[in-house]
């Protein structure tokens, strides 16, 4: 019985160590840097890792390669344009559920093969949901019509999507970006979670019989 607990307890760690793996691991004070191709990558400077951006903002700048540090990050934009009048627990522009959506939406494939004129138009759509683009509200009528249905509903699953605010090395805000990392779904996690469990199972039966 002492056998069974202890494999409970390590599967319950690994799942829970999977689980945060898979989340957004950038933290305040991290060194980033901004590269732009065929996609928009933020790279975190210490672990090597590129996640895929959005700008939230219209009227703020940084430079490609630049050195900038994470000041905040959550679900809400500290620098640039208007705020739609309701602010967040910490002061920013919170983060329009459309906008997570469209981000979702376009990196799961929704909107067909991708492009740098359907990325340009996801951007569109995101300012204009930020209120940072009126012109944008064509490029997000078309893609919430996509497929020939409107989209009502906008909750997402599967991601953790949040806004990086950085500042640059002279401590001045910068651009803040969209970025999000996708998160494996319950039923995934219950067939790996079983596979431990089987191969734990497994060990005991192997050890009792010697």
């Amino acid at each position: 019985m002492k056998n069974i607990f202890k494999v409970s307890m390590l599967i319950a760690m690994v799942l829970f160590w999977v689980t945060s793996a898979w989340a957004l691991p950038i933290g305040v004070g991290d060194r980033i840097q901004v590269t732009a191709g065929d996609r928009f990558l933020v790279h975190h400077m210490k672990t090597g890792d590129t996640y895929d951006a959005f700008c939230v903002e219209r009227t703020i700048y940084f430079q490609y390669g630049e050195n900038m540090f994470v000041q905040s990050v959550g679900n809400e934009a500290t620098t640039g344009g208007p705020n739609d009048g309701t602010p967040g627990p910490n002061g920013g522009d919170p983060l329009a559920q459309e906008t997570i959506w469209l981000y979702a939406s376009y990196w799961d494939g929704l909107f067909g093969v991708h492009t740098d004129s359907l990325m340009m138009q996801v951007q569109h759509a995101i300012w204009f949901m930020e209120d940072e683009y009126d012109a944008g509200v064509t490029a997000y009528n078309d893609l919430i019509t996509m497929g020939g249905s409107t989209v009502t509903d906008f909750s997402v699953t599967g991601w953790d999507i949040q806004v990086i605010n950085p500042v640059g090395a002279d401590g001045r805000e910068k651009q803040s970006l969209l970025v999000g990392n996708p998160v494996p779904e319950p039923a995934t996690m219950l067939l790996f979670g079983a596979g431990l469990l089987g191969m734990g199972l497994a060990r005991l039966q192997r050890r009792n019989r010697s």
